[in-house]
């Protein structure tokens, strides 16, 4: 359960989380399980802090440190993280339906089992994070970068992911039904298994049938 006084701190203001901040660099923040709501969290720092299982719906995190940040279980449907900084995050089936992960680094973050339907992951940059059976139904990953990703078992059903970078990237059991893959990048990507059925290839160079079987 969250820290009553970080709680405290967090729910003061802006100014006061800086404040209070500023004066404990090093006490490790605890969140979990609080009720944020939709307030403005927008350039704080939580890095390394506990937000775990958070109710936050529609939360402004747009350009936060949520570096080596616990949000495993955060209900963070509608929420904005453009900007945000998530190296080394741990989403571990977190909510991010309708969310705005535009332009995150998500360098080596812990996506396992998220749910993110209809999320705009504009520019997103996943370089190496893992995402292992999640969820991307109806995403916006145009321009994302994948670059040596893990995406076993992802659903990627009807994203638009045209010019999306998946060079390097891993994983079998992957779907791409319906998807727009337009200009998407490929080269030395080691996918197996994947769902192309009725997806846009168009300067791909991927071949569905041959793909698809593998």
């Amino acid at each position: 359960m969250a820290n009553l006084h970080h709680l405290s701190q967090i729910l003061a203001g802006t100014y006061a989380w800086h404040a209070w901040r500023r004066s404990h660099p090093d006490e490790p923040i605890d969140l979990s399980s609080a009720s944020l709501g939709a307030i403005d969290l927008s350039e704080n720092d939580f890095a390394g802090a506990d937000l775990s299982g958070i109710e936050a719906m529609g939360l402004n995190l747009r350009g936060a440190n949520l570096e080596r940040v616990s949000l495993c279980g955060a209900n963070l449907i509608g929420a904005d993280l453009r900007g945000a900084n998530l190296r080394h995050a741990d989403l571990t089936g977190a909510q991010l339906d309708r969310a705005n992960l535009s332009d995150i680094c998500g360098h080596h973050l812990h996506g396992s089992e998220i749910s993110a339907h209809a999320a705009i992951a504009y520019r997103a940059d996943f370089t190496r994070a893992q995402l292992y059976n999640a969820d991307f139904t109806g995403a916006n990953l145009c321009q994302a970068k994948l670059n040596g990703t893990y995406l076993g078992g992802a659903n990627c059903a009807n994203v638009r992911a045209l010019a999306a970078d998946f060079r390097w990237a891993r994983g079998r059991g992957i779907s791409f039904y319906r998807a727009d893959l337009t200009d998407a990048i490929f080269q030395h990507a080691d996918l197996h298994r994947l769902n192309l059925q009725h997806a846009r290839l168009d300067r791909t160079g991927l071949d569905p049938s041959p793909m698809s079987a593998r």
